[in-house]
């Protein structure tokens, strides 16, 4: 299910996912570079994909909640 915010708020969506893919490919390019002595800190990169996640759902600054599709009470 996609949230309506991500699909109006390309902006930080973009960052987010942009953030999540140079993260993970980061990890796995030490995964394979072929010396078994070099690991991943595996609590930075968990770390940096929770914060790339919480840009890939965030809204841009420049939208309204009513632009975003966020419903307030009324």
């Amino acid at each position: 299910m996609k949230s309506k915010a991500a699909n109006k708020s390309w902006e930080t969506t973009a960052y987010g996912i942009a953030g999540a893919l140079a993260i993970a490919f980061g990890a796995f390019q030490v995964l394979i570079d072929g010396d078994p002595m070099t690991m991943p800190d595996w609590n930075e990169v968990i770390a940096g994909i929770m914060i790339a996640l919480g840009f890939w759902r965030a809204r841009d600054a420049n939208k309204s909640s009513e632009d975003s599709g966020v419903h307030t009470t009324q």
